[in-house]
C-alpha cells in the first residue's frame, strides 16, 4: 500500500458538515490509474473512512453518484461545487 502526498494531487478540495471533515483528491497524469480518494475524518482529525473511485472513463455524474453513496448528497453537492470553483481558478506556476 502506498500512501501519496497531498501535493501530488492535482486537484484537492476540502470541507466540513456536521462532525465531519471530508478531503476529496484527485490523482491523474503521474499515476497508472488515475484516480479519486476520499479521506473522512472526525473533529480530533482522525480518519474514519477512506475509499478510491478510478474507473477508466470516469464522468462528473459517476464522481457525483459514488460520493453521494459515500457521504450524502449535501456533501456531495458541496464537493462538486469546490471542484468546480478550483477549475476556474487561475493555476499557480
Amino acid at each position: 500500500m502506498s500512501v501519496e502526498s497531498v501535493k501530488d494531487a492535482q486537484i484537492r478540495v476540502a470541507c466540513s458538515a456536521g462532525s465531519s471533515n471530508y478531503d476529496l483528491r484527485y490523482y491523474g497524469a503521474d499515476f497508472v490509474v488515475p484516480s479519486w480518494w476520499l479521506g473522512v475524518f472526525d473533529p480530533d482529525g482522525d480518519l474514519r473512512l477512506t475509499d478510491i473511485f478510478h474507473e477508466p472513463e470516469a464522468t462528473a455524474d459517476g464522481l457525483f453518484r459514488w460520493l453521494t453513496g459515500i457521504v450524502g448528497n449535501a456533501v456531495a453537492e458541496q464537493l462538486g461545487r469546490l471542484i468546480r470553483e478550483s477549475d476556474r481558478r487561475p493555476s499557480s506556476g
